[in-house]
């Protein structure tokens, strides 16, 4: 009995923590207008008519494609270099014999 009231307090956490995602979800779904409307009532929890448009919408306001690359390029710079940089570091440590070092092995 007590697990099942654990389980019970568990998924009324995880509504809770997943609802603000399931709401702009929906809200994606609405247009503008539906949206400003339906705020602030049960009726913004679901849909009446599912529009996709709004996702068309974001390839033709926004440069989306230049902004995935700006973010896949940094993001890559960043990974390479902390990769080159670790690298020679656990090099360093591999290979030199330092008392420092040695103390650090037991941690490592």
């Amino acid at each position: 009995m007590k697990l099942v009231l654990v389980y019970c307090a568990l998924g009324l956490m995880s509504l809770l923590y997943v609802s603000p995602s399931l709401v702009m979800l929906v809200g994606s779904l609405k247009t503008d207008q539906r949206v400003l409307i339906e705020a602030g009532s049960m009726l913004a929890l679901w849909p009446h008519e599912a529009n996709l448009n709004n996702y068309a919408d974001v390839f033709h306001r926004v440069p989306f494609f230049h902004y995935l690359f700006n973010s896949l390029l940094i993001t890559g710079t960043i990974v390479l270099s902390g990769l080159l940089v670790n690298a020679m570091a656990g090099y360093v440590i591999a290979r030199m014999s330092f008392v420092v070092f040695s103390d650090l092995d037991v941690h490592i």
